[in-house]
């Protein structure tokens, strides 16, 4: 019964942390913190919502820090639906902002797939692969690094690092950039 107990205190505790509750205190959890199997958290926070989906999470740095493993990510907004995807190596932090208790950013790590798409259901505006991914929540920025490379109506854009802006819809393309455009002249209209 005090595993359980416990557990679920962890459990309610990252809850509140990563939705942003107002809770005065915190149950105490012991040094050796319980290990969160298969979760999900959700979060909104202004007009993006947040799913973070997982294998398992640690809560560490007195709450401001969660280890993530082989999490998977989903952002939405009006304009835009992003689907992040890791591989069983993947591994990811989420990152709470001390005052507000809300996810500020998120790093992951891994073979990392992103799928962009208009909300609509429209096909993919883009998608793209890398090892590195940080996700600025208070700038709505996906920070693209690791060998990052973009996929967009069939052309393909690699550099060092790609910034996309997740409000205006922009990518920026950062260090070495390199461009192979698909060859127009085989989508001739017959």
């Amino acid at each position: 019964m005090g595993k359980n107990s416990r557990a679920i205190r962890y459990i309610i505790v990252l809850l509140c942390l990563a939705v942003g509750c107002a809770k005065k205190e915190a149950p105490h959890l012991e040094e050796s913190s319980a290990m969160l199997e298969k979760f999900r958290i959700e979060s909104l926070a202004g007009k993006v919502a947040l799913v973070v989906t997982g294998e398992s999470a640690e809560q560490e740095n007195a709450g401001t820090k969660t280890v993530v493993k082989k999490p998977d990510l989903k952002i939405s907004s009006k304009n835009s639906l992003i689907d992040i995807t890791t591989d069983k190596t993947g591994k990811g932090e989420l990152l709470l902002d001390p005052s507000t208790r809300k996810i500020s950013d998120i790093l992951l790590e891994g073979t990392i797939r992103i799928t962009q798409k208009p909300a609509e259901g429209a096909p993919p505006s883009f998608t793209a692969t890398c090892t590195k991914l940080i996700y600025r929540q208070n700038k709505e920025t996906l920070i693209m690094e690791g060998s990052p490379e973009i996929v967009q109506t069939g052309n393909r854009y690699r550099a060092d690092r790609i910034v996309y802006d997740m409000r205006s819809g922009k990518l920026a393309f950062e260090g070495n950039v390199r461009v192979q455009v698909t060859d127009l002249s085989d989508r001739r209209a017959d």
